[in-house]
């Protein structure tokens, strides 16, 4: 009943905010398709069915999900990215049932190029020399289902390494798996598998793994 009602404010909030804002309601008890509604989806590249951990990032709601912790209802007013480099300015609003878990999220994610553009303009024409975030121009990736976001994460993370997997040490692997961690991957089904295949590994390594990470955290 909350979701629904969620999803039929969303184009109302839409049509206040603007083109720009992102207006998303999150079904977190099924994140590999949490999405069940969307406006102004060309700012992440989503619409609805996409995946929980396909939205932008840093997102420390996500972050806090991952981990198992439950943040405040509201999270205001922090920055995130696109894939593509463009800044975001997020607000989270959680919602949680009677035994405290956390079943919906209505999240706004509003990309910051045009005023950013605009205070880089203004910078320059009273020659100031303060530094302005430079946004990326790019539009969003269309969206994809979650096996393919994983995948790109789980890619994204090995990029980062200098060598094959096959020569990653334990120190590595661990580093690895807790970026994925803070990425929220690890709230889909089948993630485990899915990155100790990635990495050589087993899957009860990766569960030693986040275990060591979340009893660190």
């Amino acid at each position: 009943m909350i979701i629904a009602s969620l999803a039929a404010a969303v184009p109302s909030i839409a049509a206040i905010t603007g083109r720009e804002c992102e207006v998303v309601v999150h079904d977190l008890r099924c994140p590999e398709r949490s999405i069940v509604a969307i406006a102004n989806g060309h700012v992440s590249g989503r619409q609805i069915g996409s995946p929980l951990i396909g939205g932008p990032m840093n997102d420390v709601a996500l972050k806090a999900l991952a981990r198992g912790v439950n943040p405040n209802p509201e999270i205001l007013a922090y920055q995130t990215k696109t894939s593509d480099g463009r800044v975001l300015k997020s607000t989270t609003t959680l919602y949680y049932n009677l035994d405290c878990a956390p079943f919906a999220a209505l999240c706004l994610n509003h990309d910051l190029s045009v005023p950013l553009a605009a205070a880089r303009w203004l910078d320059q024409l009273v020659g100031a020399t303060g530094a302005v975030v430079e946004p990326g121009s790019e539009p969003g990736h269309p969206s994809r289902d979650f096996g393919l976001v994983l995948d790109e994460l789980i890619a994204e993370c090995l990029g980062r390494e200098p060598g094959p997997v096959s020569e990653l040490d334990r120190e590595a692997r661990l580093r690895i798996v807790g970026e994925l961690e803070g990425r929220g991957a690890f709230l889909l089904r089948g993630s485990v598998v899915r990155v100790a295949d990635a990495l050589g590994i087993s899957k009860f390594t990766v569960y030693s793994y986040l275990d060591e990470i979340r009893s660190s955290g």
